[in-house]
């Protein structure tokens, strides 16, 4: 008796784990350099200046096309060190996916030398006084979130990407 009891709780804890596990599997995955990603809920409108025209850009102008937002700042390492994996990626998939620049924690003119440091092709728009960071939960930089045509959050990055990681995951989101 006692075995049979033990087998079931085994059983049970087995069936309860592999059913966590299923159901993570689409809400969280492991950034393959480092983070987490959380999709499936709808990005937060945000509407904020371009840094070079200040014409304002909002998610809703956007709607139809994945979008790629890549948060970071003048000072950060890693930022530098990814610029060039997504001026890649901009001339390559630019006329399918918008990627777009959002400069957080800097002023505006840091924020322009170091685009032209570092020959930021892509839109860039300037988060002084929007509440962005808070709305897509970013604490720390850089992180890159990818909304799908329809305006909902498929992966979020914490940590650099590079050309490869957002290529596999557009070809995710589009389904091949």
């Amino acid at each position: 008796m006692r075995k049979f009891v033990l087998f079931s709780v085994i059983v049970i804890l087995g069936v309860f784990g592999w059913a966590v596990y299923q159901g993570s599997r689409v809400d969280v995955r492991v950034n393959e350099q480092m983070g987490v990603i959380r999709p499936n809920r709808p990005a937060p409108y945000f509407a904020m200046p371009d840094i070079h025209t200040g014409k304002v850009v909002s998610l809703d102008s956007l709607r139809g096309k994945t979008v790629v937002l890549n948060f970071w700042a003048s000072w950060c390492k890693p930022c530098q060190e990814e610029v060039q994996e997504l001026n890649r990626f901009y001339q390559d998939f630019g006329d399918s996916v918008y990627l777009l620049g959002i400069n957080v924690w800097d002023t505006r003119t840091k924020a322009l030398e170091f685009m032209k440091e570092h020959n930021i092709r892509f839109p860039v728009l300037h988060s002084k006084n929007s509440p962005i960071t808070v709305d897509y939960g970013i604490n720390g930089v850089p992180e890159t979130i990818i909304v799908d045509s329809s305006g909902i959050i498929r992966m979020h990055f914490k940590g650099p990407v590079t050309y490869d990681i957002l290529k596999k995951s557009l070809e995710e989101i589009r389904g091949g």
